[in-house]
């Protein structure tokens, strides 16, 4: 082997090869990776998998990807005003 690395470009989606196949051919080419976003950490979560399959179910339901779901459960859960309050209601004790 030559050691040479061969990159693919993405799938078409149905309807793109549906409008015009020969198009897509011509015009294809490797798209670039999203920008990361700033100030984002990635946490690892190990759930059950009943819960892991609900969680999916419930976010396709409300027609949303299951990592924005979560992203506005734990926005809501751990906001700066639940922290406020809490601090808040520690101090008075």
């Amino acid at each position: 082997m030559s050691g040479k690395k061969i990159t693919f470009g993405s799938r078409p989606t149905k309807q793109e090869v549906a409008k015009d196949p020969d198009t897509w051919v011509e015009q294809r080419h490797e798209p670039e990776p999203p920008p990361e976003p700033e100030g984002m950490h990635r946490l690892t979560l190990d759930v059950r998998s009943g819960l892991a399959a609900r969680i999916k179910m419930i976010a396709a339901l409300r027609g949303k990807p299951m990592v924005k779901d979560l992203r506005e459960l734990l926005e809501r859960e751990y906001s700066a005003e639940v922290l406020e309050d809490l601090t808040r209601s520690q101090g008075r004790k």
